[in-house]
């Protein structure tokens, strides 16, 4: 099997395994807290903020090498197994630190694939997919046990701390024959040619992802108001959203060939202010239409392409972790916002003004030839 398609693997189980806690958790806290937005956007902050250590793991996987960080996600399966066993609100903490070991981690299993692929957008979608199929697998799990009548803490998250178990082993294959060759010095002289307009690129991912952070976890209170049952809401948040990208991935990386990542990722950005309007304003079959709009695949592939693009071929490791630091600076921003009295109508007046900000940081960035 290539490299790519265990990179798919190792995504798929990677994805699985988070899928069983993002669509778990949601109810889990909806059930016991109620609409307690204060504690979900702390959720949200904890997935988040330990992303910070995506960009020294993309170095350090150019620089040193990638197989030890492939060993050590493994340990992503210990801290899920706990989440049961210590309860909710021990929940954040443990999900900080297994979101910190995949950050440390998943750059150096994207970088492989753009080492292979050229760089492409097409090529990132044939990865992608398979990370996308486990967001949906991870659901159709939840919807299952609900049907059962099993879905409690100990049967998801011992789930889940099985896959990503497995996600870690497939990945050594995938890390053991990549090529980083990276030095420090050729990390700083790329930074002195093109620094401004990478943070500007880079503060445009910030913006949005911070956005979709805090309207799509405040909105899943009301999609699960209006799914009236853990199925249909599984169904909902991940399942057919899951199908649907699998089906529009090809699309979209040849989308981002033809039109280029910038164009992609900028109409990404009007589409996603429209969405969060129409989500907003909506209610019953409309708005479990608007959330399985498979927009999210025409976003991760023009941002990790266009990092991918705009660093160079040995450090893609870098550029990856550029992205996924995104996370982190967007988690930030959620935190401080989870101190405060948020109504649903101050959320997305938040959010749109994070869209146009996204859209305008993006404008700025163009400027760089790399574009």
């Amino acid at each position: 099997m290539d490299r790519v398609r265990l990179a798919m693997l190792a995504g798929l189980l990677e994805s699985v395994g988070w899928a069983l806690h993002f669509t778990y958790s949601r109810t889990w806290v909806k059930d016991l807290l109620g609409d307690d937005y204060s504690f979900i956007l702390m959720l949200a902050a904890a997935e988040t903020l330990p992303v910070l250590l995506s960009i020294v793991g993309g170095l350090h996987g150019d620089v040193s090498g990638r197989r030890r960080i492939a060993e050590l996600s493994a340990l992503q399966a210990l801290f899920f197994a706990l989440i049961p066993m210590l309860g909710l609100h021990y929940m954040p903490l443990l999900v900080g630190v297994s979101a910190a070991l995949w950050a440390y981690f998943w750059p150096n299993l994207v970088a492989p694939v753009m080492e292979e692929t050229g760089r492409t957008g097409s090529g990132y979608a044939r990865f992608a997919v398979g990370s996308t199929a486990g967001w949906g697998l991870g659901g159709a799990l939840v919807m299952l046990y609900g049907w059962l009548g099993v879905a409690g803490p100990s049967t998801v998250y011992w789930t889940a701390a099985f896959v990503l178990m497995a996600a870690a082993i497939v990945s050594l294959d995938v890390v053991s024959t990549s090529r980083p060759g990276a030095t420090m010095q050729e990390v700083v002289d790329f930074l002195r040619r093109g620094g401004m307009g990478v943070l500007a690129l880079f503060l445009a991912i910030v913006f949005l992802q911070t956005a979709s952070e805090i309207f799509w976890n405040a909105s899943a209170f009301k999609l699960y108001g209006e799914a009236g049952s853990i199925a249909v809401f599984s169904l909902v948040y991940s399942i057919l959203p899951t199908a649907i990208g699998v089906l529009v991935r090809p699309l979209a990386g040849r989308t981002v060939d033809a039109s280029g990542p910038w164009k992609t990722y900028l109409a990404v950005i009007l589409s996603y202010s429209a969405l969060y309007l129409g989500v907003y304003t909506s209610s019953g079959l409309l708005l479990l239409a608007l959330w399985v709009l498979p927009v999210f695949v025409f976003y991760d592939t023009s941002v990790y392409t266009l990092m991918a693009r705009v660093f160079p071929e040995n450090l893609q490791g870098s550029a990856s972790g550029l992205v996924v630091l995104s996370y982190f600076a967007a988690g930030l921003i959620v935190l401080v916002l989870s101190t405060l009295t948020l109504d649903y109508v101050k959320i997305l007046a938040i959010t749109e003004a994070l869209a146009l900000a996204a859209a305008v940081s993006l404008l700025a960035s163009r400027r760089m030839e790399a574009f």
